[in-house]
């Protein structure tokens, strides 16, 4: 991450508060960035219509709305998953919390600017929105397998004798080749201790068990 220069969308109205952040991320011993500037949402919005950023550091109180709308905008409507800090004037009120339940990653307050803070805060919020959509890329992969065993559980025609299952077009498969084929499970092969018994047994093999 340290080698990569980060392309970060600052949005803020406030002209001095840029300038600082600007500042601090040049001055973060973690990393180097291309910082690209946005004075309210909807200047915000044009710039990430044309392109992505790999942070969003976002000011909470804006001429055209609060961080709050930003967020929903991001994650409804535009569809957009990039990281986002939230850069509010004060920690001493819930701003920063309700961020995070409304898609932040991290927050910080404007008095707690630092560079060394500021860069960790920016690879947190990265690192963790990474582990989101990962998180969620694996909950889709088990809904669609769930979706595939729903669709295997209403009726399967079975033969009760080698256990071969019948598929709509009236071949015959191997239970294990057939599943294989229609989720996302894959099979080991062993013997249960039954028939692992009955191989030795057929083998002229004596039983070691007691």
């Amino acid at each position: 991450m340290a080698s990569k220069k980060l392309e970060i969308l600052l949005i803020d109205d406030d002209a001095a508060d840029r300038k600082l952040v600007r500042r601090m991320l040049t001055e973060n011993p973690f990393f180097e960035s291309k910082i690209t500037e946005a004075i309210d949402i909807k200047s915000a919005v044009a710039v990430l219509g044309k392109r992505t950023f790999d942070c969003i550091l976002l000011d909470h109180q804006l001429p055209d709305g609060i961080s709050y709308d930003v967020l929903d905008t991001l994650r409804k409507k535009m569809r957009i998953k990039i990281p986002v800090v939230v850069v509010t004037g004060t920690l001493r009120d819930n701003t920063g919390s309700l961020a995070i339940k409304r898609g932040a990653q991290e927050f910080l307050g404007k008095d707690e600017l630092q560079p060394s803070l500021l860069g960790r805060i920016v690879l947190h919020a990265i690192e963790r929105r990474e582990v989101e959509v990962e998180q969620d890329r694996l909950i889709r992969d088990l809904q669609g397998s769930f979706a595939q065993i729903d669709a295997l559980h209403d009726l399967l025609p079975i033969c009760c004798e080698c256990k071969q299952i019948r598929d709509d077009d009236g071949y015959w498969h191997k239970l294990e080749s057939y599943l294989a084929s229609h989720s996302e499970f894959r099979f080991s092969h062993g013997y249960c201790p039954i028939c692992a018994d009955a191989l030795m047994k057929k083998s002229g093999i004596k039983s070691t068990k007691k």
